[in-house]
């Protein structure tokens, strides 16, 4: 762990990363991916959020890589993160929530997501 933990402000950051990351699926499995789950903890890229996400957060917050990298940071990470969805093959965010927590059968945000793309390429067309 880091030496600084027991400074005053706490620990933030980098440090907090890989454990935090684990703690997103672990309280995913728990709840069978039925409860949002904010990821924080070292996010300082979209590699680092989509991490959080694929481990199963739902939503991400951004304070310290915020703090160092400035609000440029989140138009970045808006690209990276598009750029990495398509990469591996997910239409959205929410397609990606959990995907690296294969056991958790209940993915709710996963099945209702497939079934809009589903609504959008078949039925949609249609209209005239």
């Amino acid at each position: 762990m880091n030496n600084n933990k027991n400074e005053r402000g706490g620990l933030s950051g980098p440090p907090l990363k890989n454990l935090s990351t684990e703690m997103i699926k672990k309280v995913y499995r728990l709840t069978d991916g039925t409860v949002p789950i904010i990821g924080v903890g070292g996010v300082s890229s979209a590699e680092d959020a989509y991490e959080k996400i694929r481990a199963g957060a739902s939503l991400i917050q951004l304070y310290t890589g915020l703090v160092y990298n400035g609000l440029g940071l989140v138009r970045r990470m808006k690209t990276d993160l598009c750029k990495l969805l398509n990469r591996d093959g997910f239409m959205n965010v929410q397609m990606a929530v959990g995907a690296d927590v294969p056991e958790v059968t209940n993915k709710t945000f996963q099945d209702i997501f497939k079934k809009l793309e589903h609504f959008h390429k078949t039925l949609l067309p249609l209209q005239l």
